[in-house]
């Protein structure tokens, strides 16, 4: 599994959208409709629609994790994107706001993405989880803000620990955050003592390549001319 995180408008769908290939059957989970965001993020979100292949198969809400995510292990997908984990957890604060108090919605978030995340590791295929960067920001000054930026870095928390490869989107270039040791190359320069890792979506598709091969899983069948990751 792979998460991938990012502030707003760093390339986060756009990069996660190539690493699967357009012949490939791929279950994309797109928790918020396009008629619902603001216009601006909603121009973006179509253009970003008018990329992914005909073929992928986009499931809106309303729609439930355990339910979509077992349902798609009997129906031939290669892969699965969940774009994103922030998108839908703004969007059910936003629905259930009126109808509970923030700490019933707060238990409700949580079960949910608890369901997410046991699917997300039952499953028997590659998946990209992609979700918003809250920890870099400014602390929101409501209530109902702190609870949004609380839930969305416990998520990443919690997939990250359970991802192969965790990556953080800068211009639309990742930066490996969480690599799988025996891909790393041998050489490169170092960053303040440590090496950064630019990856590609091509390279992510090694590591899901990587990761099938080893636990047994249905993956996506991998072309030559993957290269490493380089360092910068």
């Amino acid at each position: 599994m792979i998460l991938l995180v990012g502030g707003s408008c760093s390339g986060k769908t756009e990069w996660a959208s190539q690493v699967f290939r357009a012949e490939e059957k791929i279950l994309y989970l797109s928790p918020v409709k396009l008629s619902e965001l603001p216009p601006p993020v909603q121009s973006r979100a179509q253009r970003q629609a008018r990329l992914r292949p005909k073929n992928w198969v986009v499931v809106e809400p309303e729609f439930e994790w355990d339910k979509v995510l077992s349902g798609a292990e009997n129906e031939g997908f290669s892969g699965v994107i969940v774009d994103s984990v922030n998108l839908w957890l703004g969007r059910e604060l936003t629905r259930l706001f009126d109808r509970y108090d923030l700490r019933t919605l707060g238990i409700h978030c949580r079960k949910e993405l608890q369901h997410l995340f046991e699917q997300l590791a039952k499953l028997r295929m590659p998946a990209i989880v992609v979700s918003g960067e809250v920890g870099a920001g400014v602390t929101p000054p409501h209530e109902s803000g702190r609870l949004f930026q609380d839930l969305v870095a416990e998520a990443n928390l919690q997939v990250a620990q359970r991802a192969d490869l965790v990556g953080r989107s800068f211009a639309g270039q990742v930066v490996a955050l969480k690599y799988p040791g025996s891909l790393l190359p041998e050489t490169g320069e170092a960053v303040f003592g440590q090496p950064a890792l630019v990856i590609s979506p091509q390279d992510a598709r090694k590591v899901l390549e990587h990761v099938s091969q080893n636990r047994n899983l249905r993956g996506p069948t991998f072309g030559e001319g993957a290269q490493h990751p380089k360092h910068v």
